[in-house]
């Protein structure tokens, strides 16, 4: 993890430049204004019914887009948010340019701000970040970096307040690798007032000093080991890909092996607060056991957020020059949450399970001396982890997330006996052989 860099170590050529490098640089009135006004624009859309802002604020201005790490949600949200208030973006990669054959940044600062009004990197070097921001006379804004992702946590309290209201005063708790997302969560919290209780392996704590920061900007800031006394009671869960894409084949075994008791799960979720929201920035990688993190659940929110995203991002073009709420990239649909554990669900079609199987699963369920109310979440979410489940190769793996997933919550949140668990992992794993007799 990079150590934590702040605007105050830059020295710009233009002096009274405004960059967006981090949410710590931001005082939290304006962070606040930019949501405000992002929550704007996204109602005046109408739900995409009028997607284009009718004065048109940035029509002739240009943003550069640098991709040097692959990007969908960040590039199109991006994209989109600039031309539906009149822009257009240029996006960019390495390869494209010459700072591909060694031109220096500095010269590709100089030379980018006499053709675009803005540039957003994303960049797998966070001193590549500061280093534009020193050489360009345009602003510029973190698209994400080893360090930190603060775009990405604006939508995640966009999102959070759209679905429950004002996030200050609210308890968020962050369960996995001690990454660039928890660093902008970190500063979000401190920002926006509100708790925020991290839970990660002792080996992946976020930087010491992120969390002096944090303590002495007054922010309510907890790092802890434990996922279960974090998630205790909150309102949002938030986490992340285990695995990077630049993590070979034996270093996603080990973190997946290390991150595998901080896994997000119904029996997780029933700790929290009985509406809480679950969060996942994505991707979420088909045959990897981050992804069960999502499809242990109904997860609308994992991709609602994308359709959030885009507005406080065309805010930062609209306070640059005069600026993500942008619009939705999909049609919004009504949300219902599950009720213990409160796993939000949505409307929208998703992958179903063969139809022999609820009956059959509802049989086996039928012998537990549970309630039948209790034992509702926890069947819906076996049954979309099985529906989310993909190819043949991986069934094995995937059926065995899925059904220890399920022991787990029954075993540790509803005091299924041993005896009677055993029994009815014997029961699952014949179901889910069944199953894989028909892949």
């Amino acid at each position: 993890m990079s150590a934590a860099l702040s605007t105050s170590s830059i020295t710009p050529v233009q002096t009274g430049l405004r960059h967006f490098l981090d949410l710590r640089d931001l005082d939290g009135a304006t962070l606040r204004q930019i949501l405000d006004v992002a929550s704007s624009m996204k109602r005046m859309q109408q739900n995409r019914r009028f997607p284009l802002h009718p004065r048109q604020p940035l029509a002739g201005r240009q943003l550069g887009l640098i991709l040097s790490k692959p990007s969908t949600r960040t590039r199109v949200s991006f994209e989109v948010g600039m031309r539906q208030l009149g822009g257009d973006a240029v996006v960019l990669s390495p390869q494209d340019m010459q700072i591909g054959r060694g031109e220096t940044l500095a010269d590709t600062a100089r030379v980018l701000s006499r053709f675009v009004d803005a540039i957003v990197l994303r960049t797998g070097n966070t001193t590549n970040l500061h280093e534009l921001a020193r050489w360009s006379t345009s602003p510029v804004i973190n698209g994400l970096t080893p360090h930190s992702h603060p775009v990405q946590i604006l939508a995640d309290i966009m999102t959070f307040e759209e679905h429950r209201g004002p996030v200050r005063g609210r308890t968020f708790a962050w369960t996995g690798d001690g990454n660039n997302v928890l660093v902008s969560l970190i500063e979000g919290a401190v920002r926006f007032g509100f708790t925020l209780r991290a839970a990660t392996p002792a080996k992946m704590k976020p930087p010491q000093d992120v969390l002096d920061w944090a303590k002495q900007e007054g922010g309510n800031v907890e790092w802890m080991e434990d996922p279960r006394a974090a998630v205790e009671k909150a309102d949002c869960i938030v986490t992340d890909t285990w695995v990077s894409m630049s993590d070979s084949h034996e270093e996603a075994a080990s973190r997946m092996a290390r991150l595998e008791p901080y896994r997000v799960d119904a029996g997780l979720m029933a700790l929290a607060a009985p509406d809480a929201l679950f969060m996942h920035c994505l991707p979420a990688i088909l045959g990897r056991k981050s992804r069960r993190m999502c499809l242990k659940a109904p997860i609308p929110l994992c991709l609602t957020k994308p359709k959030t995203a885009c507005t406080p991002k065309r805010v930062f073009w609209h306070g640059q020059w005069e600026g993500r709420t942008g619009p939705p990239l999909a049609r919004n649909k009504p949300m219902t949450n599950v009720q213990k554990g409160a796993i939000p669900t949505t409307t929208e079609e998703t992958p179903s399970v063969p139809g022999w199987v609820e009956p059959a699963l509802d049989d086996i369920l039928a012998t537990l001396p549970i309630e039948r109310e209790k034992l509702a979440p926890l069947r819906a979410s076996y049954l979309d982890c099985l529906a989310g489940c993909g190819r043949a190769e991986d069934l094995d793996m995937e059926h065995d997330a899925c059904r220890k997933g399920l022991l787990r919550a029954l075993t540790d949140t509803l005091d299924l006996a041993p005896a009677a668990a055993r029994t009815l992992e014997q029961q699952l794993e014949k179901l889910e052989l069944d199953i894989s007799a028909q892949v």
